[in-house]
């Protein structure tokens, strides 16, 4: 039987290293870093509470993810690129903080991935997502859910490498052939940081972090998602 995890449950105490070989939990933004370990391909930075949005600022977020629709992209290097398209269309009182928490993430997050760009996307999700387990085909990935539930993955040691992709089966057919027996689909929490390392980071193909969108919530119609890459120009 498979099993689906939530952080907590899976290890309480952030402070103590993981015993997995593939996947480590920090308690610092300073901690996803540790990304750059070769042995790991997902990170995750569980928010304390005085990091995480305030309730009227989720409260408008959810709003607006109720209302809002596609995806808002912007480019460029952290400390210089307008977040502007991003920021106007949100309701004034989720503004400044959403700018000041994609600001930090930004900063910390370009470094990492040894490039002076990022490509940063909003994005109101609606339906099941990519419900299929699958690896990305980049370098680095950050993830962070400000409304609704976070994402879905799984340590190395439980996929099943070579059913990834199967074009000739559904979602549903094609996780449970992906998902060992006996192993556990883990879930971030909303407002968590997820780092993924994809097929495209240096020295790491073949070893990408196997993720998937998690199914809607009864009630829930859609989530806000904030996601950050390497910018397309490359730079």
């Amino acid at each position: 039987m498979n099993t689906v995890v939530g952080l907590p449950a899976l290890l309480p105490n952030l402070d103590a290293p993981s015993s997995s070989p593939s996947f480590d939990l920090v308690s610092s933004l300073d901690g996803l870093r540790s990304v750059l370990r070769p042995h790991l391909s997902t990170v995750v930075w569980r928010r304390p509470r005085e990091r995480r949005l305030s309730s009227q600022v989720r409260s408008s977020l959810a709003e607006y993810a109720r209302e809002g629709a596609g995806a808002i992209v912007v480019e460029g290097a952290p400390g210089s690129l307008s977040l502007e398209p991003i920021i106007s269309a949100l309701p004034q009182r989720s503004r400044s903080a959403v700018r000041t928490d994609i600001e930090s993430l930004a900063a910390s997050f370009a470094p990492l991935t040894g490039r002076d760009h990022v490509r940063i996307e909003l994005s109101v999700v609606r339906g099941a997502g990519c419900r299929k387990l699958h690896v990305d085909y980049v370098g680095l990935r950050l993830l962070s859910t400000y409304v609704g539930a976070g994402t879905q993955w799984l340590e190395a040691r439980d996929v099943c490498r070579e059913h990834l992709g199967r074009a000739d089966l559904d979602a549903d057919e094609n996780n449970e052939l992906i998902l060992r027996a006996d192993g556990v689909l883990r879930e971030t929490d909303c407002h968590d940081v997820v780092l993924f390392k994809g097929e495209s980071f240096r020295g790491n193909g073949g070893r990408g972090a196997v993720h998937r969108s998690p199914p809607l919530a009864a009630g829930e119609q859609s989530r806000l998602l904030l996601k950050m890459d390497v910018a397309q120009c490359g730079c």
